[in-house]
Parts: C-alpha cells; sequence; structure tokens
C-alpha cells in the first residue's frame, strides 16, 4: 500500500474528477508497480460538479479504482468553499488482498464513534491522510479498538502505531520523504477472562505460537506466530475470542448499547 498525504497536490491544485488525466496516471503507476495506492484529493462528485468533497481514492495493484472514502468530518474552512465541502456518511472500510482496511483524513481523528464503526467493521489496519500529525489521539484510537494505524501527513511525518497503540516509529523530515513500514495482521490481542486456559492449550499444541507480550494491569495478552502458523485461524479453532470482538459483544449483550456513527454497519 503507498499512501500520499492529504492536500499534497497543495491548496491550490484544481479539484479533480473522475476523469482526471491525474487519476489516469496514478491508476497506472498502481498497475505498474503492482501495488495499491491511496490518493488524496479535493473531487467533484454529481452532475455540474455540483457536490465537492474531500476524498481518499483506492486504486488495486491492476490500477483499478476499488473505493473512494469521503471525509466525514471536514474542517471550518471547507464549509467556506464554493461549493462548500460536502460531509461523507459512512465510515471508510475496503478490502484488499492482504486484508480488512478502514480510512479516515485528518479532523476525522477528533471523533472516536468513526473510529469505532471501523472497527465494527472489522478493520485490521487503518489508513490517515492527513494535514497535521495528531500523535496521542491516533494512539488512543488504537488502544481502543486494536488495529494498526498507518500516517502520512503534510508536516513531513508519518507514524506506524500498533494495535496496542504504541507508536513503533516516528519519521519526520524536510521536503519530499518515503519511509517504509511493514506490519503483522496476524497478531491478535485477547483478555484474560475466558481464555487463559484456551490459550494455554493453543501455545503447548502450537510451538509456532508465542505469548509475545502480556499486559498484567489491562489483563492483555499479545499471541503472534511464524510465518507457518496463523494466529487468528488457531484462535478460531480454539475458540479464543480477540479482545475487540469480546468487548462489543459484551456492550451488545449485557445492555445493548452501539455506536451511532455515519453508518451502523457492526462485526
Amino acid at each position: 500500500m503507498v499512501m500520499l498525504p492529504e492536500m499534497w497536490l497543495g491548496d491550490d491544485f484544481p479539484v479533480q474528477t473522475a476523469e482526471s488525466d491525474l487519476l489516469k496516471e496514478i491508476a497506472a503507476l498502481a498497475a505498474e508497480h503492482h501495488c495499491y495506492i491511496i490518493c488524496p484529493m479535493t473531487f467533484f462528485d454529481g452532475e455540474n460538479r455540483a457536490e465537492r468533497f474531500n476524498s481518499a481514492l483506492v486504486f488495486d495493484r491492476k490500477g483499478e479504482l476499488i473505493y473512494r472514502y469521503d471525509k466525514a468530518f471536514p474542517w471550518w474552512n471547507e464549509f467556506d468553499f464554493v461549493p462548500p465541502v460536502k460531509p461523507g456518511d459512512k465510515a471508510g472500510i475496503f478490502d484488499t488482498d492482504f486484508g480488512r482496511c478502514g480510512i479516515a483524513i485528518c479532523f476525522d481523528v477528533n471523533f472516536p464513534c468513526l473510529w469505532e464503526e471501523m472497527a465494527r467493521g472489522g478493520a485490521e489496519i487503518v489508513f490517515w491522510p492527513s494535514d497535521y500529525s495528531a500523535g496521542r489521539s491516533l494512539q488512543a484510537h488504537a488502544i481502543n479498538y486494536h488495529y494498526y494505524i498507518v500516517t502520512a501527513t503534510r508536516e513531513g511525518d508519518s507514524a506506524l502505531i500498533d494495535l496496542n497503540g504504541d507508536e513503533i516509529q516516528y519519521n519526520k523530515s524536510d521536503g519530499i520523504t518515503s519511509t517504509y513500514y511493514t506490519v503483522d495482521l496476524d497478531r491478535e490481542i485477547f483478555h484474560e477472562n475466558f481464555n487463559m486456559e484456551k490459550i494455554a492449550a493453543l501455545t503447548a499444541a502450537e510451538p509456532g505460537i508465542k505469548v509475545e507480550k502480556r499486559y498484567l494491569r489491562e489483563q492483555w495478552i499479545v499471541l503472534s506466530g511464524d510465518k507457518d502458523t496463523s494466529v487468528k485461524a488457531l484462535a478460531k479453532e480454539y475458540n479464543i475470542e480477540p479482545l475487540r470482538k469480546y468487548i462489543f459483544r459484551s456492550q451488545r449483550e449485557i445492555n445493548g448499547n452501539v455506536c451511532r456513527g455515519p453508518s451502523s454497519e457492526q462485526v
């Protein structure tokens, strides 16, 4: 996945449409390099360019546009444009050949319900192109919803946040930069509740699975596997419920409360 920052084209770059030459160039690059590309831009949709969005367009390895996320919470000055930026009406969730992804843009970071919707939709990794860096706000979302978060910003920095909320890597420099991250989407966090005997049985039977870290105060356990052993597949086999599903199931079954954000899809 290649991700560009929000407004990477500059504040004065013309608003784009689905037929823009720039998008054709991005699509060609994705196909040439056999990669996914997230390309944020101000985007016109509708007849006579009647609707303006702050969008992130996702191209697949074949260069096909597979998803468009429209920023759900535009910042204040985005409403001053003519026409104004129209808020998106759904959380950003899309599938790739390596997993289910979430996407949010810049000011979206301030609205936890949107991030919970991505978790309920099954996102394993969330991409966040932005104008600024946000920092701890993103770490809080990773702690609460247990997915990786990857950032690229116009501040000239990028970050990789672990599913436990730790900032694994942070890079910042002047000018145009490229930063490379590799993540293991098969790692998983589990709560101690109802799981200790099952985890012990799993790790005893499967030497490829290890307890990577145990958080005694949170009562969390992080499991990871070698390249030939899948934590997620074996957790299902041993009926070990991931922490995120455990919390959402408890919320639903105990008192029926669910998040009500831009959409109401649930795992």
